[in-house]
């Protein structure tokens, strides 16, 4: 080159400076977007370390779902404050696609952490085991809707899905004790999730204690079963049941094919303060 060398840079230099291809390079020029800063008789196009800056800028709006033709526009008026504007604005798309990465991120660990714990589980066990206090997040009331395959369970259970995914441990079930010794297996008062912290609406505490752990397999219409199994070993263990039954979905559809190799835990409190 001229004595200008190191102030342009042929367009394979430009595009090995900004990592593309020099096709890139070369539909920005046709489209109008971004020019080379220099081009000679010879059509050879040269471009300035100058320009490296407006191209970064380009990448990155267009990374965050901006338009080439909005980035033109704004090039084609730029100003200092119309660039304090575009980059207000901007920000806030990333701010919100941040957020909606993290929340994709704890959906993937939780699921992760889910079906690994669901691939040691013994699902013929049943035993009686401590836990801890802990909250739980609890959608809306919906325990007179009796059948789980009404519409007003899907809907509660994609609007508490979506509206506390970014909080939200794997979901479960709250039923009645009550009922289900009356064999009304279906019958729940509402949707739940494990929280961390105690700084939501309907916040409930799953109370220290002993309950009963067992497992289902299969599709949720045999889950009686499960319950069956667990209400005949308080009974015959002479343990005092208490108001809830919990359920969790450990291994759904994500995971498996076929509906017999889906994995349920329940747990059914009770009021048992120690064991002998």
């Amino acid at each position: 080159m001229s004595e200008n060398r190191e102030k342009y840079f042929t367009t394979g230099e430009f595009a090995r400076i900004c990592n593309v291809p020099k096709h890139v390079l070369f539909h920005y020029d046709e489209i109008g977007l971004f020019k080379p800063s220099i081009v000679k008789e010879n059509q050879y196009r040269y471009y300035s370390h100058h320009q490296y800056d407006t191209f970064t800028i380009i990448t990155i709006l267009k990374s965050i779902g901006m338009s080439l033709n909005d980035i033109k526009i704004y090039l084609e008026t730029r100003t200092p404050q119309l660039l304090i504007d575009l980059l207000n604005d901007q920000e806030k798309v990333l701010d919100q696609k941040m957020k909606e990465l993290k929340r994709a991120k704890d959906f993937i660990k939780t699921i992760r952490s889910t079906t690994s714990h669901a691939l040691q589980i013994q699902v013929n066990d049943i035993y009686l085991q401590y836990f801890d206090e802990e909250y739980i997040l609890c959608s809306d009331d919906i325990h007179h809707k009796n059948n789980k395959s009404f519409e007003a369970y899907n809907d509660e259970y994609v609007r508490f899905y979506n509206n506390h995914l970014d909080t939200m441990d794997k979901v479960g079930t709250i039923l009645s004790i009550d009922e289900l010794c009356k064999q009304n297996y279906n019958t729940f008062q509402c949707l739940y999730t494990r929280v961390r912290k105690n700084n939501h609406r309907n916040i409930r505490i799953m109370k220290a204690g002993y309950y009963i752990v067992a497992y289902h397999q299969g599709d949720y219409q045999t889950i009686s079963e499960a319950y069956q199994r667990a209400l005949s070993y308080a009974r015959k263990h002479h343990i005092i049941l208490g108001e809830n039954a919990y359920e969790e979905y450990v291994l759904s559809d994500i995971a498996v094919q076929d509906e017999n190799k889906f994995i349920t835990t329940i747990y059914l409190e009770t009021n048992e303060k120690h064991i002998e």
